[in-house]
């Protein structure tokens, strides 16, 4: 992960943590739209406990419905700024061997 990657990461993280209740969305998908029932903006937002960056990625400890969600996301190959349907958001392209994935952090 490059530099500038790693200082994206870490101001979404800290623009995060500024909102009330540290309200964010985390999405999968290409186009970031899988979320079927969750298509209005901020009706039913993940919150933002914990956050940290790690070699490869950023490691996020979610509350999502009330559930403690832990979720590390490796393997980070390209991070740039877009828009998603919720709003200014990061998209963050993942490698796994032969495997791309794409995470959208709103």
């Amino acid at each position: 992960m490059t530099g500038d990657q790693r200082l994206l990461l870490q101001t979404w993280i800290e623009r995060v943590m500024s909102r009330p209740s540290a309200m964010c969305g985390v999405f999968t998908g290409d186009e970031g739209q899988s979320f079927s029932s969750r298509a209005r903006p901020w009706d039913e937002p993940d919150l933002l406990i914990n956050a940290s960056l790690t070699a490869d990625g950023i490691r996020l400890d979610l509350d999502s419905y009330g559930a403690r969600v832990p979720w590390e996301i490796s393997g980070v190959v390209q991070v740039e700024e877009a828009e998603h349907p919720w709003g200014a958001a990061l998209r963050v392209v993942t490698m796994a061997g032969e495997r791309t994935e794409v995470v959208w952090l709103v």
